[in-house]
């Protein structure tokens, strides 16, 4: 029936013994060869399950080339398309644009070819331009020349920037204080120039009283001894150990012949204060000095254009007068007269 070829399952695809007219495993009528199909104009006979396998391969295959083809720049669905229509950029080569020789004092990465500036510089819009670290208007250069910290824009931290005493201020960037007055150079008016207090003092007014009980102890005393000696004009210079003598057996050397009260005037001409100040007061009778009496130090403020007014009370011993004197107290020491001078003024000064 077969003529010698295996029957073929249509069910199953199993071959069966020659002849057969059923599958000996599924039981289905079996045919007489195998299906055959058509692969370019060519047939092949498969078994069935074959045929299939064939078939889902074919289409997975077809499925990837459309993927791979479709998944191309440029190419989409019923055609391709420039690729500047699709947002992105060409990938095509651009010519290299020939640069030329910089015109300008230093180009650096611009359409130029390079041009660089020296050490120490940087170019800065085609200008070469000192470096500056700190930002303070000087280069690193020049703060290296003048001794600052090129890194600090402030190096003596007087709340000037280094350019400012440098350039406008003409003041020491090193020094907080240049003219080393009590003020630094960021709130000095005048940072060349100290600030300082100029005290004019003067007498403003003064007393003097004699005291009486001294002047009648001493009086007899004297006009006895000028009538001794007939010194009636002024003791030599070798009798006035006598009257030395007299005196001081009567204990009346130490004994008060004026008192005295004297007003200082103290006057700020300068421009700052002065937190305090001290002077001597010097009395003269003729051209020989009598007195000296210091104030000692008044810890008073006077400002710049003030006038502070002080005073002293002191007393003229019988001593300042008969060992500064000498032989003139004997002629008329109830009226002597007295010369009051402000000398050796110190206060607080800056120079």
């Amino acid at each position: 029936m077969w003529g010698g070829v295996m029957p073929f399952c249509s069910q199953c695809g199993a071959q069966n013994a020659e002849k057969a007219k059923f599958c000996q495993q599924c039981g289905k009528k079996v045919l007489a060869e195998k299906p055959q199909v058509k692969v370019f104009g060519k047939e092949f006979k498969v078994k069935r399950s074959m045929l299939m396998l064939t078939i889902v391969s074919a289409v997975i295959l077809i499925v990837i080339v459309a993927l791979i083809f479709f998944a191309r720049p440029g190419n989409v669905a019923g055609g391709t398309v420039d690729s500047k229509s699709l947002g992105e950029k060409s990938t095509s080569p651009q010519p290299e644009q020939k640069r030329v020789d910089c015109p300008h004092e230093c180009c650096v990465n611009s359409e130029y070819n390079d041009k660089l500036c020296g050490e120490g510089f940087e170019c800065l819009q085609y200008s070469c331009k000192m470096i500056d670290s700190d930002g303070d208007g000087l280069g690193d250069i020049e703060e290296q020349r003048l001794g600052t910290n090129p890194r600090l824009s402030d190096t003596d931290s007087d709340g000037l920037t280094d350019y400012i005493e440098v350039k406008e201020k003409g003041s020491n960037p090193l020094l907080a204080n240049t003219d080393g007055d009590r003020y630094n150079d960021g709130v000095d008016p005048s940072p060349l120039k100290p600030n300082s207090a100029v005290l004019s003092l003067a007498i403003e007014r003064r007393e003097k009283e004699i005291d009486v009980m001294t002047v009648t102890e001493i009086a007899t005393p004297i006009a006895t001894f000028a009538t001794v000696t007939g010194l009636t004009g002024g003791a030599t210079a070798s009798a006035w150990p006598i009257l030395l003598a007299v005196l001081n057996s009567l204990k009346v050397l130490d004994k008060p012949l004026y008192t005295n009260h004297v007003t200082v005037s103290v006057r700020n001409v300068g421009d700052d204060y002065t937190a305090w100040f001290e002077y001597k007061i010097k009395v003269y009778s003729g051209n020989d000095l009598i007195k000296t009496v210091p104030s000692g130090r008044k810890q008073v403020r006077v400002d710049a254009s003030q006038t502070y007014s002080d005073s002293m009370d002191f007393d003229i011993l019988v001593k300042d007068v008969v060992l500064e004197k000498a032989p003139n107290i004997i002629k008329d020491f109830k009226n002597l007269h007295f010369d009051y001078r402000v000398e050796e003024a110190n206060y607080e000064i800056f120079r």
